[in-house]
């Protein structure tokens, strides 16, 4: 019997649609720290009837945070490239 041990550095960047103190998203980004030109972003909606009453703010804010994470990918690209250059 083989048994191995594998993981993934990865960063996390998570945000929330709240309105009126209460959540309505959560927004997710995780970057692969290894390869930064991989990540993944997704929104879940928590409170559905208050996404439907609010569709327009939350809209905004998907978008704002993915234009946001895909700043911080850029930056963790940079920082690889900087990175790879110095070896």
């Amino acid at each position: 019997m083989s048994a191995t041990l594998t993981y993934n550095d990865s960063i996390t960047r998570i945000g929330y649609t709240t309105i009126d103190g209460v959540m309505v998203m959560q927004h997710t980004c995780t970057i692969q720290a290894d390869n930064p030109e991989e990540m993944s972003v997704s929104s879940i909606k928590v409170d559905q009837k208050l996404y439907k009453e609010n569709r327009e703010i939350c809209r905004a804010d998907i978008a704002e945070f993915e234009d946001l994470a895909y700043q911080l990918q850029d930056k963790y690209i940079a920082e690889k490239e900087v990175e790879e250059k110095q070896k």
